[in-house]
């Protein structure tokens, strides 16, 4: 299993990879939003997800997360821990809540 110090190891090493830059749009993109999961999600450091978040927002616009990010950036600086909002990247991430499958006939 994976310990919190473990998440905080992950974040710093992306952090740092952002710090010196990241080229490629796509890359960048899930680099921020990923930064801002894990401290939202697991290590509970809602001021740096809300920067990260906006950071996103900032630095690419045009990535398909921008609007979950915005979003809960707002909530965060709110302080509203709980959201119902969840990202539409479809991606399975560390800490996100999925959206339940449809039941069909």
């Amino acid at each position: 299993a994976e310990s919190l110090g473990d998440w905080a190891r992950v974040s710093a090493e992306l952090e740092a990879w952002a710090a010196v830059g990241i080229e490629n749009y796509g890359l960048k993109g899930q680099v921020l939003f990923r930064i801002g999961r894990i401290n939202e999600k697991l290590l509970k450091d809602y001021k740096k997800a809300e920067a990260y978040y906006r950071r996103l927002a900032k630095e690419t616009p045009a990535d398909t997360r921008v609007y979950f990010a915005t979003r809960r950036a707002e909530e965060l600086a709110k302080g509203q821990i709980e959201t119902r909002l969840v990202p539409s990247d479809g991606m399975a991430e560390a800490g996100a809540a999925t959206a339940p499958k449809p039941e069909g006939p």
